[in-house]
């Protein structure tokens, strides 16, 4: 066995969580009547497919790059909540400074959604309804993880467990939605009630101007 430090291994864990998104119209903030007639959109729960992610890493002092990609048995299905919680995943990677580390996340498969978004718009003084945001089709998204001074270097020691906070960025998702564009979507019935369905065929504008901020829908925090 290989006992150099370079090649002595530490535990990397994976843990997810949904950013809570909350947007209330402000088109009444300055009238008597206050917030009772503002709409409100917002995002605190949702699902993703994880097929299987790589791991990209550049170590420097001249060790070698770190490259490998998981092997699950089958597609990790994970319930997100605003709060993190943990997964199951994990890797053993070798213990040093490393410049940069890029995973890549391979969502979704034949049988699950790659990410489900939920939660609720209220139209003015009307009772809210719920949101659900489905993508359906396979995707690679890849990320450069930060630590949580912002920066990309990362020091992985031996017998300390990192852990990778993964978070689905609402925020950056949805910055192309506006309410013109909720007040105009279709609602649609689904187990008796109100549901703002949006996939590709159902309110295709707002599915569209999601689906293209994908690339940007996960954030790495490493510490």
């Amino acid at each position: 066995m290989d006992t150099s430090p370079e090649k002595l291994p530490t535990k990397l864990k994976f843990e997810f969580a949904i950013d809570e998104y909350d947007l209330i119209e402000d088109k009444d903030a300055n009238t008597s009547q206050g917030t009772h007639n503002q709409s409100r959109f917002n995002i605190n729960r949702g699902s993703i497919a994880i097929e299987n992610i790589e791991f990209d890493g550049r170590r420097q002092h001249g060790a070698t790059s770190v490259y490998f990609i998981s092997d699950f048995p089958e597609t990790m299905l994970l319930n997100l909540t605003g709060s993190l919680s943990q997964t199951g995943i994990s890797f053993d990677i070798p213990q040093g400074v490393y410049s940069m580390v890029e995973l890549v996340f391979h969502l979704g498969d034949d049988h699950h959604p790659s990410l489900v978004m939920e939660g609720s718009f209220q139209r003015g003084n009307h009772e809210p309804i719920e949101v659900r945001f489905e993508y359906t089709y396979r995707e690679q998204i890849r990320v450069k993880a930060k630590n949580h001074g912002g920066q990309e270097e990362m020091v992985f020691k031996k017998d300390e467990v990192s852990m990778a906070e993964v978070y689905i960025d609402t925020h950056s998702l949805s910055r192309l939605i506006n309410f013109g564009m909720l007040k105009d979507a279709e609602v649609v019935i689904i187990d008796g009630k109100e549901v703002l369905l949006i996939n590709e065929h159902s309110n295709p504008g707002l599915y569209n101007s999601i689906s293209a901020r994908l690339n940007h829908a996960l954030r790495v925090l490493i510490k």
